[in-house]
C-alpha cells in the first residue's frame, strides 16, 4: 500500500513529463505510472482539475486487460 500511496504521489509531480505507454493511442491521452519495488502500474488520465486512475496493472498478467475501460 505504501508503493502504492508513493506512486500516486509522485503522479502529481511527473503527470506532465510523461507520454502515452507503448501500444496505446497518444490522443487518448492515458498515461502510466510504474510502482517501485513492484510489476505494477498505474494507467491514468488528466483531467482539468484532478486525475481519474483507470487501472493498477499488472506488469506481466493480462497485459490491457483493462482496455475495456476506454
Amino acid at each position: 500500500m505504501a508503493a502504492i500511496d508513493e506512486a500516486l504521489e509522485r503522479l502529481v509531480w511527473v503527470a506532465p513529463h510523461i507520454g502515452s505507454p507503448p501500444g496505446i493511442e497518444p490522443t487518448l491521452g492515458i498515461k502510466r505510472i510504474f510502482v517501485k519495488r513492484f510489476p505494477f502500474s498505474v494507467y491514468f488520465i488528466e483531467l482539468p482539475t484532478r486525475f481519474r486512475v483507470l487501472a493498477f496493472a499488472h506488469g506481466k498478467r493480462r497485459p490491457f486487460y483493462w482496455g475495456d475501460r476506454l
